[in-house]
């Protein structure tokens, strides 16, 4: 993925969940936030990277903690605007994406709280981390004067169905307009581009930001590296 920019200028910077690999402590939401954002500040008051050179890059649980650190920095006064934000196989909610797990893709464990409002709603509030990365991602888009918001998903994925980059898709571009917009005007003025056996884009502009997503037909993350997250956000 370095390979066509300018690596010497290039750099990663990563950190254990805390309760995981050196990091002490026990993961709660709460908590996993307040690190993110500490990481996020010392990049930019120790290192002194500007904003505008950094993209959240994450996948699974951390896209829930991309978005949330994000949304963190938006709300500041002054506001804190990042370069981009990538999110590979996002989810909702976690009570949404634990609705809809299947086993193998198949088998849906939890089919009947989708359609029994009160066990839904029951089941939601049994988390104590929902992780709404759907909120976030909403306050995101309204407070950004500039937005580069990129959904990757793969239809093969397993564990997190494509259907909640979809969700997230449409949440992201209503939140451009007052009032929002139906999923039906976006599916109507979204741009779509064919990938062909890759798969395919939908994207949308509003002023100075850019929505994309896009569904890839290949590449979807293993079951157990879900479990693992979600044992870390419970």
């Amino acid at each position: 993925m370095l390979s066509a920019i300018d690596s010497d200028h290039t750099f990663v910077l990563a950190f254990d969940y805390r309760g995981f690999g050196r990091t002490k402590g026990a993961p709660t939401e709460a908590g996993v936030l307040n690190d993110a954002v500490a990481v996020v500040t010392w990049a930019l008051d120790v290192l002194q990277v500007l904003p505008r050179s950094i993209v959240f890059v994450s996948q699974s649980l951390g896209t829930a903690i991309a978005s949330a650190v994000a949304s963190h920095f938006i709300n500041q006064s002054p506001k804190t605007e990042f370069a981009g934000i990538v999110l590979c196989a996002p989810f909702v909610d976690a009570p949404t994406a634990f609705q809809n797990y299947s086993i193998g893709g198949i088998l849906p464990l939890l089919a009947p709280l989708r359609v029994l409002s009160p066990l839904r709603n029951w089941f939601s509030r049994q988390f104590p981390d929902p992780w709404n990365t759907s909120q976030r991602v909403r306050n995101l888009v309204k407070k950004s004067d500039r937005l580069r918001l990129t959904l990757v998903h793969a239809t093969n994925d397993m564990t997190v169905p494509p259907s909640q980059t979809d969700q997230l898709f449409y949440a992201a571009v209503a939140a451009t307009k007052d009032g929002g917009l139906t999923n039906q005007d976006i599916d109507q003025r979204r741009e779509v581009i064919d990938l062909g056996d890759g798969g395919w884009t939908h994207s949308w502009k509003s002023g100075d930001k850019i929505i994309r997503k896009d569904i890839l037909r290949y590449g979807g993350i293993e079951s157990e590296c879900w479990f693992q997250d979600s044992q870390a956000s419970c």
